[in-house]
């Protein structure tokens, strides 16, 4: 159930999350897949919520976090 209030579905994320986590490093986590689809989509509707909220409640979310990116860095030159 999707919740009202950020802190809530937050909770529920996490909460979420840390099942999988235990249903994937199961040994049998084949036999868990169905279940562990249905926690996904949960994950994903609860961060859904809270993404429509601060879209209406227009409020300011954190800076943009940094992408990242690797660093060519030129051969040395053979100084001969």
């Amino acid at each position: 159930m999707i919740a009202n209030n950020t802190i809530d579905d937050c909770d529920a994320i996490i909460d979420h999350a840390t099942l999988l986590c235990v249903l994937t490093t199961a040994p049998d986590a084949e036999t868990c897949l169905n279940q562990m689809n249905r926690l996904m989509w949960v994950i994903i509707e609860h961060a859904a919520a809270i993404k429509e909220r601060e879209v209406e409640n227009h409020v300011p979310s954190l800076p943009p976090r940094s992408k990242l990116s690797v660093v060519h860095r030129p051969e040395p030159r053979d100084r001969t």
